[in-house]
């Protein structure tokens, strides 16, 4: 069977491309894993594990799409995809290590509202500050994709 020149360059062509869509798959996984390291470096200085940043980035986020907005821990057990008890369970560590701040809601106290507290929103923007400076050396590293 014959080729034509334009098919065989259109092979060509796609095999370049795939080559390149693999050697970014695997810069973004390198990337990724780098990230994860510096943040766990962060994390231990505040007696924090990822699933406490989990926990904490959801609030952090969600307050600042919501300026104002009341996170309940049911909310936050969804937003996190674990259940009430295992989310209740983080929270508890959270609060005992002054990072996160629990209170009744005044129009219903059967609701639990959870924010913040001062020390974790500093650990929250510590983490997305070295996160953000690291990526930023990374892009500076990476050839451009032709």
């Amino acid at each position: 069977m014959k080729f034509s020149y334009s098919e065989y360059l259109k092979k060509v062509i796609n095999m370049k491309v795939k080559r390149k869509f693999r050697e970014f798959e695997k810069l973004l996984r390198l990337v990724n894993w780098e990230i994860t390291l510096k943040g766990r470096e962060i994390l231990k200085k505040f007696n924090a594990s990822n699933t406490h940043l989990l926990c904490m980035s959801s609030i952090f986020f969600e307050k600042q799409e919501n300026a104002g907005a009341d996170i309940t821990m049911g909310e936050l057990s969804k937003k996190i995809d674990m259940s009430f008890s295992a989310a209740t369970g983080i929270v508890d560590k959270l609060v005992l290590n002054g990072l996160i701040i629990r209170k009744r809601s005044a129009r219903d106290r059967r609701k639990v509202i959870i924010n913040l507290s001062e020390k974790g929103e500093q650990l929250i923007k510590e983490v997305i500050q070295t996160r953000q400076e690291y990526l930023q050396g990374v892009c500076r590293r990476i050839p451009d994709l032709e």
